[in-house]
């Protein structure tokens, strides 16, 4: 006997499955059906073309990582029968020569949209002609696609006519209005018509209010399946249209859109989303005086595959105490509950596990209008968590020493995490908005070619301090190089004006036309030296100085670094360095280079750090001779050149420094460019004789060379062939000077095969200074790199403790103390 339900419930599968649980004329039935025709599936198809509008280019390869940008590039790309053109991206796509543009006539092809993209996906057709010729003998078909028409042309959504021959398909398309009045969606040609192979509209929604109806006679064709019109009422439908609905009053469909999946709102494909399972439990049910005669239940299974249901019963004689739920047998439908007046059914059902990829949500300028500022959220018309923390460092008016201050205070509460910080300053190169319409420029505009008499500017001017930069001469044919002001032209000859202070390719000076220095040629480097404090410029050929060519560059304001020509005829070329790379040659005492390099420093409180950057690895260059390429070596005793105390630092085994001929102690050490706190270093014994490496010595630090400072000692140390011994030190002073200071040997003196000086830290906060911050702090503590400051991954190994037996097993435990891993983001057990 039948069960009867009061009432109809709901279900919903994860899958897009709608299942209604339904009691009718005393029968419990389950039926499942589709909330939406099926998406296009890309497995499916030999071929995939990829279109994104918003991200793509036609100069990409049509693959979902590398899209096109339109419709019409991935048309024409395809080759292969049963393609896909598939959009990814919602928004409108202008289809310039209508809809036969981008029809195949010998191959299949279907066009779909991404599953579980949000958002229309719009056709626009513009320039609708008539097409006499096309023959399609292969399917061409248009799945979730809105279609539009806002240019003006013949009133229908394309022309077919005369000797064409077509076979399209629509499935689950809206055809709207746009700014055209259609009278019907494909035309179909004169009195004879064209030949149809297939013209179907399925699950379709019409948004235009046709004036002419489908007769199926002459020139008006097309079998519509599960579609719904704006005027049904009025628009005539031929016998061979299975089904059509009309809309309500407020443009909302009657019923098509939850049978048959039509819809024609935001998206062009609907989709839901649902949990894995569902549950329904019925109200408890009066069997009355049939109770007893109630054994099973008779159940209508349709469900899709890969999903499972699940009915079980629960029974009570009072009313109040139920039995616990038990499932009944599947097979039969037999109850397994004990007897009872009053049953409750509980229902479960369990869909398959679907993954749907969705593209984040474009909001309306009427959502948009809504969003509220969040410190963590960036809003430009999507939401995204917030990366960047953009702040403008205001500069210190009062700052009175050289170069300029910077200064600002970041409140990390009001960010929600930093994972790493930088600085921008403007590069300084050739201006592409101060250039001559003849003057191109590459290389990141460091490059300037000029085939006419225009000249070119750098971006950024000074008028106070002294700076330095390098022009390496590419084509020198009538080429000026040197300065001018924002009053010289960059369309014209300026050469010969007061506006301009240059050092031509012959060796004159202008704009005064009078003797200066050499002349130049291709690949030669001419350095400016621009000082700007006491008004002069000098120019360098190759590293040689040319003397003062101008000692008045005060009387031009403020002067940017200068390109100049003096014909328009052969093309001259040149290449800026203005700092962004090493320089050629050595940088002038007291002079900057151009392109200006931040540093920094920072300050807790009163307190003032230099952040010691991570570094393990020995900063003594290899040596090539006692001062090449940089520092330099020094010893008290080398016994001949084939023991330069150089070879203690060339990294070369074998090569070492042998201090014969002299008396103890010995020294030998190195001298940096800059000062340097070093916290570790080593040694390696002779590479001759393991006796002759050092046995007591201190390592020392100074800053004039003379007065040392003792940071390490070490007695009696003991060798092995060629060992290298590492030795840390607890010293926090920067010195210029580092050396060994031998006391005694293992021999009658000492052989060194190396030596390495090592800053040896994982980055650290060294305190600098209290207050005030100064400009020896900055040029002596200031850091440009901040990427020693970037959060790293960490992986810390701890112990668990044997804490006894558990059972059969053993317990073990380790208390982790969370606030110490702030960030922590998984734990593993080895």
């Amino acid at each position: 006997m039948a069960i009867i339900v009061p009432g109809t419930r709901t279900i919903n599968l994860n899958d897009g499955i709608r299942t209604n649980l339904d009691y009718t004329n005393g029968v419990l039935t389950l039926q499942t059906k589709k909330t939406f025709p099926e998406a296009v599936d890309p497995s499916l198809y030999p071929s995939v073309i990829y279109v994104d509008g918003r991200n793509g280019s036609d100069t990409g390869l049509g693959t979902l990582s590398s899209p096109y940008k339109t419709v019409q590039k991935a048309c024409s790309s395809v080759t292969i029968d049963n393609s896909l053109i598939l959009i990814i991206t919602a928004g409108t796509y202008d289809i310039q020569d209508g809809l036969q543009s981008i029809l195949k006539s010998g191959i299949r092809l279907t066009y779909g949209v991404m599953n579980g993209l949000m958002g229309s996906v719009i056709f626009n057709l513009q320039n609708i002609s008539i097409n006499r010729t096309m023959v399609m003998s292969k399917l061409n078909q248009f799945i979730g696609i809105t279609f539009k028409r806002t240019s003006a042309g013949y009133n229908v959504y394309e022309y077919f006519y005369d000797a064409a021959t077509i076979n399209l398909e629509f499935n689950n398309c809206v055809f709207d209005t746009g700014s055209i009045s259609i009278v019907y969606p494909i035309y179909t040609g004169n009195s004879a018509g064209c030949t149809i192979t297939k013209l179907t509209y399925s699950y379709c929604s019409f948004l235009t209010q046709f004036s002419s109806n489908d007769t199926n006679s002459s020139y008006l064709k097309g079998l519509f399946q599960y579609c719904s019109f704006k005027n049904a009422s009025t628009f005539t439908s031929d016998p061979n249209n299975t089904f059509s609905v009309s809309y309500n009053a407020d443009y909302s469909l009657t019923n098509l859109e939850l049978m048959y999946g039509v819809y024609f709102g935001t998206y062009s494909w609907r989709f839901n989303f649902y949990s894995s399972e569902g549950t329904f439990i019925s109200n408890e049910i009066d069997l009355g005086k049939y109770f007893r005669q109630i054994t099973s239940i008779s159940m209508v299974n349709i469900i899709p595959a890969g999903a499972s249901i699940k009915l079980s019963t629960s029974t009570s004689s009072d009313r109040l105490t139920f039995s616990p739920f038990e499932l009944i047998n599947h097979s039969t439908g037999e109850i397994n509950s004990p007897q009872g007046r009053y049953m409750k059914i509980k229902v479960e059902l369990t869909g398959t596990e679907v993954l749907k990829q969705v593209e984040h949500h474009t909001f309306s300028s009427q959502e948009a209008s809504q969003f509220q500022p969040n410190p963590y959220i960036n809003f430009n018309g999507n939401l995204a968590l917030k990366t960047s923390y953009p702040n403008t460092i205001p500069k210190d008016s009062s700052w009175q020493t050289g170069g300029s201050l910077f200064t600002t205070a970041i409140d990390k509460t009001n960010m929600y995490m930093i994972n790493s910080l930088s600085a921008d300053m403007s590069k300084v190169t050739w201006d592409p908005a101060n250039k001559g319409s003849t003057v191109t420029l590459s290389n990141g505009n460091l490059t300037s070619t000029n085939t006419g008499m225009g000249s070119t500017k750098a971006t950024h001017g000074k008028s106070t301090g002294k700076w330095y930069w390098e022009i390496t001469v590419v084509d020198n044919s009538f080429l000026f190089i040197g300065i001018s002001n924002s009053s010289a032209s960059s369309e014209t000859t300026i050469f010969n004006t007061a506006n301009v202070r240059f050092y031509y390719y012959s060796g004159v000076k202008y704009p005064e036309v009078a003797a200066y220095g050499a002349s130049w040629a291709n690949n030669d480097v001419i350095s400016v030296l621009l000082d700007m404090d006491n008004g002069k410029i000098e120019f360098w050929k190759n590293g040689v100085s040319q003397g003062d060519s101008h000692t008045d560059v005060a009387l031009l304001g403020t002067v940017y670094p200068t390109l100049g020509s003096g014909s328009s005829s052969p093309s001259r070329a040149a290449t800026a360095n203005f700092g962004s790379l090493p320089f050629k040659y050595a940088l002038p005492a007291g002079y900057s280079p151009y392109e200006e390099k931040l540093k920094f420093v920072f300050k807790d409180g009163s307190n003032i750090y230099q952040l010691i950057a991570e570094s393990k690895d020995n900063i003594i260059p290899k040596m090539t001779s006692a001062v090449a390429p940089s520092g330099e070596v020094f010893a008290s005793y080398y016994y001949g050149t084939t023991y330069e105390p150089y070879r203690a630092f060339n990294q070369n085994a074998g090569s070492f420094w042998d201090g014969a001929n002299g008396t103890p102690p010995y020294t030998i050490g190195y001298k940096f460019n800059n000062q340097k706190i070093i916290r570790m270093y080593a040694v390696k014994g002779s590479a001759n004789a393991v006796n002759y490496s050092p046995k007591d010595w201190q390592f020392q630090g100074s800053n004039d060379g003379v007065n040392y400072t003792t940071l390490d000692t070490i007695t009696s140390a003991v060798w092995t062939a060629s060992e290298k011994k590492i030795f840390p030190i607890a010293n926090t002073d920067p010195y210029l000077y580092y050396r060994l200071n031998i006391t005694a040997s293992n021999a009658a003196y000492p052989q060194i095969d190396e030596i390495e000086m090592m800053e040896n830290t994982d980055g650290e906060w060294l305190l600098i200074g209290a207050e005030t911050v100064t400009a020896a702090m900055i040029d002596l503590y200031g850091i440009s790199d901040f990427t020693q400051l970037n959060r790293k991954k960490q992986t810390i190994v701890k112990d668990l403790e044997n804490n006894g037996a558990l059972g059969v097993g053993k317990l073990f435990s380790y208390e982790l103390d969370l606030k110490a891993f702030e960030h922590m983001t998984n734990i593993a057990i080895t």
